[in-house]
């Protein structure tokens, strides 16, 4: 889990790893006291949200948030793929993703990016 903190009172923004167990532990990677409260806050906020919406379960989708979805999927594959699709081993790994999805086996999806595409990964 990480934790991006915007820079203020003069320190520069800091992304933090967590480390997660019975605890969360991170580094707020200050010595002021202000900071190290702000940064504090930020990091339980989206805590109570990652817990509240593991509380809650998967919400459902209407038909127009799926197609919405699919729109945004389509359109990164073709900004991605569509002047050169890659060959066979790229397809192959998008079938294997898509299938261990359906079967619930992807715990945190990647996210899909054209940023990466130099590397031939597209993904971040």
């Amino acid at each position: 889990m990480t934790f991006s903190f915007p820079s203020e009172g003069g320190e520069p923004g800091h992304v933090a790893v967590a480390t997660v167990g019975e605890v969360v532990t991170f580094s707020l990677r200050t010595r002021s006291l202000a900071i190290a409260k702000s940064r504090n806050g930020i990091a339980t906020a989206y805590l109570e949200r990652q817990w509240e919406a593991l509380r809650s379960g998967p919400a459902p989708l209407s038909h127009k948030q799926v197609v919405s979805l699919s729109g945004e999927i389509y359109r990164l594959f073709v900004e991605r793929f569509g002047e050169e699709p890659g060959g066979a081993e790229t397809w192959s790994a998008v079938t294997a993703f898509n299938r261990a999805a359906r079967e619930g086996r992807i715990v945190a999806a990647l996210k899909l990016s054209t940023e990466n595409a130099e590397n031939g990964s597209g993904c971040a």
